[in-house]
């Protein structure tokens, strides 16, 4: 139902009309198999291996392959992009720039909603895996008393069970499917970025393990989550559409206050400098505005590089900061819709 055919097997013509034409050769002698494959840019004709199949509709479906240093996205860019930015990489949005703008909303929503899904098909399986772990004990107790009759209808029982309700391909299914959504939502994002967007800067994810400490809940999201897809389409998708990325050490950019340098304390989506004196105690800002910030400074920064130490990381975090009277006065956050900054009153100590 396929032919495939090398570049020796087919010729290519363009028509007057800019139609290119192509020439296929086939079992019959003096035949060939001609198609038309429309007004193609002269990137995208074909000049190695092709395979033609039928589509199913009447016609036929040609499939080729082009060097990725020739062919591109389609999508256009804004003409005027923004020099540099810097990113933050999250679970609730897939990215944030350092102006608030989320890129993957909706994100949190979905994956939530998957893992209470499979929390709850689990306890229901696992009470069906006990069912049919009765069944199994007792046509053993019924085999051993010498009662055939039972040990067969009880095992037929769990047999069916089995067959029936703790089978894999459903869940196989699911699971591709759920992954092949994340993944879309995570390249559209990485598109919505490049179409603004010349420089980015983003953290390094490889590294990055652990669990969440906020219960089993936010822990099922958290493996849901797909790190390899954020670094898999900030690996392509840019440098096919013009952009470069450079990649920065993601140690503490989330802790780390962006105005006065301090490491202050993270409570979800929020962050404020906790140190005593300092001008920007009492002041609560967006944490992924606040890292994004963070790692577009970081990518300058001389004495944190790639592979620095955590431990070294923060030492050069404490010592930069210095005292309180070196802090500035002024934040240097942008109030945003959803994000920001936001001025609350610090509690008395």
């Amino acid at each position: 139902g396929r032919i495939v055919a090398d570049n020796c097997s087919y010729d290519v013509q363009r028509d007057e009309k800019g139609q290119v034409w192509l020439a296929v050769m086939t079992n019959t002698r003096g035949q060939r198999l001609r198609l038309n494959l429309g007004p193609l840019p002269p990137e995208m004709v074909p000049t190695s291996t092709i395979e033609i199949r039928p589509d199913g509709r009447g016609g036929w479906q040609v499939t080729a392959a082009y060097p990725a240093t020739t062919v591109c996205s389609t999508r256009t860019r804004n003409k005027t992009l923004t020099p540099i930015d810097g990113i933050d990489a999250g679970v609730r949005e897939v990215f944030t720039d350092t102006t608030g703008r989320r890129y993957g909303g909706g994100q949190y929503t979905k994956i939530a909603a998957r893992a209470e899904r499979d929390r709850a098909r689990g306890k229901a399986r696992n009470k069906l895996r006990a069912v049919r772990d009765r069944h199994l004990a007792k046509a053993v107790r019924a085999q051993q008393s010498g009662d055939l009759d039972v040990a067969h209808t009880a095992r037929a029982k769990a047999a069916r069970i089995e067959r029936h309700n703790l089978g894999h391909a459903k869940l196989s299914r699911q699971r591709v499917h759920d992954r092949a959504a994340t993944k879309d939502t995570v390249y559209q994002a990485v598109h919505d970025l490049v179409d603004t967007t010349a420089h980015i800067v983003a953290e390094d994810l490889c590294g990055m393990r652990g669990k969440s400490k906020f219960g089993p809940a936010v822990n099922r999201v958290y493996a849901a989550w797909q790190r390899s897809f954020l670094a898999d389409a900030l690996a392509s998708v840019p440098s096919r559409r013009g952009s470069a990325v450079a990649l920065v050490n993601p140690a503490y950019t989330s802790q780390q206050v962006h105005p006065c340098g301090h490491l202050g304390e993270r409570r979800g989506r929020k962050v404020h400098c906790q140190t005593a004196g300092c001008p920007q105690q009492g002041i609560v800002f967006d944490a992924e505005i606040n890292a994004a910030r963070n790692v577009l400074a970081r990518a300058t920064d001389p004495e944190i590089t790639l592979y620095t130490p955590h431990n070294e990381v923060k030492r050069i975090l404490i010592q930069r900061a210095g005292t309180v009277e070196n802090c500035p006065t002024t934040t240097q956050a942008t109030p945003t819709p959803g994000g920001g900054c936001e001025r609350n009153n610090p509690s008395p100590k």
